[in-house]
């Protein structure tokens, strides 16, 4: 018996320290992902609150934080699950609620976004970001009054939340208080605490302002502060550029460009950016010879020499293109090869070369299964061919990687129909359409399905908005048309 009680007590001493080891790492990781968001590195931020959720699947903390570096990367369809599944496991988090409803915002909900405010202060009347995203409303539906209240609010709360310093200073503008919104971002950026995410963001807001109003010589000293953060963002550096050259400063932009080059010669991108900023500033012809001279260097870049060809294609110098093409695609040393094979793919097949093409695409494939290039290539040739098959099978496999390419979803329904299955095409568009409605083409073959279904008061209505944004585009009056007729409509027709 005693035997059976030291054992047990051991037990449950393993399981309580297993249980208080756990939680201390997951803290521990939600601590560092905090730190790594503020300090604007996301890389490491989505890998700490990754460890939290491998710990406690459930914790809506490190959802929140993942959730918000994907949407910083625009990967909103992502963001959305995580928050939706970090509201229903924890409907009082306040932070999940706020941040989906940016995202319905953003979508154009916003009916659901305010439900999720309103949700989210009547748990923390003193949010600052909801406060502010409130004050968003009202600014919207020009209740300005009542922006100001949750503005002034939001500010008095939290001085450095970058909604409550955002909504303040439009209001200050809207007002005519250009001044007053100045000294507030500036006031805030001489903060002392203040993380690096929030003086990037603060410091893009005086970019926003100083760009309306025209003012290009203040941006430098901005940009200037932005290298300084981010050495390692040619992004910024390119940005500090082009303020250089609007402020006719094309001297120091150009050596900007160049010194990024003189520090690493294999820096592709460095290269292509001097490339893009010569072809803006002295034409086509200058560019194109300097990006020759450095694809003609001894160990030229992969990225570089597909630029150069893709740059000869462009002035329809054919044969130059192939050369390179056909040169990169048998170098396996560099990663552009593959996509050298697929510009010469291409080729092949503006020619009528049909079966090379197809050939060189299925090298690709063979080597890079979800190649869209490739794929797209293949399918395009499958469904000139009659092979709807293959092509519903290499259209497919673009869309799992990438569900919202509308040229893909056309493609797809047309190989659906090419193989008996109607109703697939037709379930396929509508889906498409009401994800997005804003596609020309999609609404357009959307509305050819309502019209095969007889249901033509809703195909028209479907054209007619087409029409509403481009008047004279032909096909879509040959498709109105087409449904007039077959409604019989024949004085509209």
């Amino acid at each position: 018996v005693m035997y059976n009680l030291i054992a047990l007590t051991l037990s449950l001493l393993l399981v309580l320290t297993g249980c208080s080891g756990s939680e201390d790492r997951k803290a521990k990781y939600l601590q560092s992902g905090l730190e790594h968001y503020q300090n604007d590195d996301c890389k490491k931020a989505k890998l700490d609150f990754r460890n939290v959720l491998q710990i406690d699947p459930k914790d809506a903390d490190a959802k929140v934080g993942w959730a918000k570096c994907l949407m910083e990367e625009k990967a909103w369809r992502k963001a959305f699950q995580v928050l939706s599944s970090a509201v229903d496991e924890d409907p009082a988090s306040v932070d999940a609620k706020i941040n989906l409803a940016k995202i319905y915002l953003i979508a154009g909900d916003s009916g659901k976004s305010y439900e999720l405010i309103e949700e989210g202060l009547g748990l923390e009347p003193e949010n600052a970001s909801g406060l502010a995203l409130r004050g968003f409303f009202h600014v919207k539906n020009n209740t300005l009054t009542a922006a100001r209240t949750d503005a002034n609010q939001a500010i008095s709360l939290e001085k450095d939340n970058i909604d409550a310093v955002t909504l303040l200073s439009l209001l200050y503008i809207k007002d005519d208080k250009q001044d007053d919104a100045f000294q507030l971002i500036n006031e805030t950026l001489a903060m002392s605490d203040l993380n690096k995410r929030m003086r990037k963001e603060l410091n893009f807001l005086l970019i926003g302002m100083y760009d309306k109003l025209g003012e290009t010589e203040k941006l430098i000293p901005i940009y200037q502060e932005l290298v300084e953060m981010y050495p390692d963002d040619a992004s910024y550096r390119n940005r500090l550029a082009r303020a250089y050259a609007n402020n006719n400063q094309i001297d120091e932009a150009e050596k900007i460009l160049l010194n990024a080059i003189e520090e690493d010669r294999s820096n592709a991108d460095a290269i292509l950016s001097y490339i893009a900023f010569v072809n803006h500033y002295e034409g086509t012809e200058a560019a194109t010879t300097k990006l020759e001279e450095f694809a003609a260097q001894k160990n030229a870049s992969g990225m570089v020499r597909l630029a150069l060809g893709r740059r000869y294609l462009a002035q329809d110098r054919e044969d130059e293109a192939r050369e390179v093409f056909e040169s990169l695609a048998q170098d396996v040393s560099e990663i552009e090869y593959l996509e050298a094979k697929n510009e010469l793919a291409y080729l092949y097949l503006k020619g009528g070369q049909s079966d090379q093409a197809k050939a060189l695409a299925n090298e690709v494939i063979a080597e890079q299964a979800n190649n869209t290039r490739a794929l797209m290539l293949r399918g395009t040739i499958a469904l000139s061919e009659r092979d709807a098959p293959q092509a519903i099978a290499d259209y497919r496999t673009i869309l799992r990687d990438d569900p919202e390419n509308t040229l893909v979803i056309r493609q797809l329904a047309a190989a659906y129909v090419m193989n008996d299955q109607k109703d697939l095409a037709k379930e396929l568009v509508q889906n498409a359409f009401v994800a997005n409605s804003d596609d020309p083409d999609l609404a357009l073959l959307h509305a050819r399905f309502q019209g095969d279904a007889e249901d033509y008061d809703s195909a028209i209505e479907t054209v007619s908005d087409i029409l509403d944004e481009n008047e004279s585009d032909l096909a879509t009056i040959k498709t109105l048309f087409d449904l007039q007729v077959a409604k019989k409509d024949f004085d509209a027709a």
